[in-house]
């Protein structure tokens, strides 16, 4: 993941130089999300929300730009 989020950044680094920085953030909890421990509290339902309008907004902006 960490490559994909290399050439994110590279391919969107004049356009869009913040992208690489909201996917990491999304990848990142996402992830601690769907690997929880026993003694760590769920995630919250709005934070489920933001992480989801976060990961669309994403596949807008780079499903947009790569049409052009």
């Amino acid at each position: 993941m960490r490559t994909k989020l290399s050439c994110l950044e590279a391919a969107y680094f004049t356009a869009r130089p913040d992208l690489a920085a909201q996917a990491e953030y999304a990848w990142a909890l996402l992830s601690r999300a769907s690997h929880q421990h026993a003694y760590e509290l769920s995630p919250t339902a709005a934070e489920c929300r933001h992480l989801i309008q976060l990961v669309n907004v994403l596949i807008s902006t780079t499903s947009a730009t790569s049409r052009t």
